[in-house]
């Protein structure tokens, strides 16, 4: 009986030394983008609003490259839709196409 104790506590004590080191707070955030991402289905409007969740990321530490990166990727396809929207011209569409599956594929 001592033994099964014994190895529950010590099973205890190292799975709380294997916790991720990121504050549930910081996936969460993360997780959001992603799901802003994803449900935004290339819509210019609803990426806008997933920059609010880029500017709290921007203002944690460890993930103030990832928003740096993402806030770049998305003006991008911003204004690569806008200029879509001005001309019609099929090479822009097509790098917008890129840029979205570049956003896509980083919040996967």
């Amino acid at each position: 009986m001592k033994k099964i104790i014994l190895v529950t506590v010590m099973a205890l004590g190292l799975s709380a030394c294997a916790q991720p080191k990121t504050a549930p707070e910081d996936s969460k955030l993360k997780q959001a983008y992603s799901a802003c991402i994803n449900t935004a289905e290339g819509n210019p409007d609803k990426i806008q609003a997933c920059q609010s969740v880029l500017n709290v990321l921007s203002q944690e530490k460890e993930h103030q490259e990832f928003a740096q990166k993402e806030t770049v990727r998305t003006l991008d396809y911003q204004n690569c839709i806008q200029a879509t929207r001005t001309g019609n011209d099929q090479a822009v569409k097509a790098k917008c196409d890129k840029i979205w599956q570049e956003i896509r594929a980083n919040n996967k």
